[in-house]
């Protein structure tokens, strides 16, 4: 039976039904009416597993080649003048765009494979290094001041610890 003609004694427009057939509805007219009534189907056997990135960077591989191969006809038509160029140029470029779509989609793969580090962890990371940050800042007085005044080391002392504590202050508002 032709898929218009499927369409037809289902009572569905056939835009419809290739939308089902993507969700899983059988070609068969018994089996489609049974789909579309919610009955179960027979059992399927299940569908081998693969690696679907590993699949997707090999689908990538051999895309770019049949990428090279459409400019290399469509080139070839163009310097020859053959009227089928036009028709050359739009498979190239739905191969092209497919391509762009292929590499896009392993990337977004890519970026949602990375290992993420939780909240709490960085929290505590950011509350572990601020907390050397300010040690380091609370003995910066008595380390740096007599370099800093040598005459007077308590007048830089005192400017400096007194900074220290406004910067602690505005940073902990």
């Amino acid at each position: 039976m032709k898929k218009h003609d499927l369409a037809k004694a289902l009572g569905i427009s056939t835009a419809t039904m290739y939308r089902h057939f993507r969700d899983g509805m059988p070609d068969t007219l018994d089996g489609a009416r049974a789909w579309l009534a919610g009955e179960p189907l027979p059992e399927r056997k299940p569908l081998p597993t693969v690696d679907v990135d590993k699949n997707l960077e090999q689908t990538i591989a051999e895309h770019r080649v049949k990428v090279a191969q459409a400019r290399q006809i469509w080139g070839a038509l163009m310097d020859a003048g053959d009227e089928q160029q036009a028709r050359a140029q739009t498979s190239y470029n739905q191969s092209l765009k497919t391509l762009v779509a292929l590499e896009a989609e392993l990337e977004r793969r890519a970026i949602q494979n990375r290992d993420t580090i939780q909240a709490s962890e960085s929290k505590q990371a950011m509350a572990d290094a601020m907390a050397r940050v300010l040690d380091a800042w609370e003995k910066m007085p008595s380390i740096c001041c007599e370099e800093a005044n040598p005459k007077n080391p308590a007048v830089a002392m005192a400017a400096m610890a007194g900074y220290i504590r406004k910067m602690r202050k505005e940073l902990s508002a």
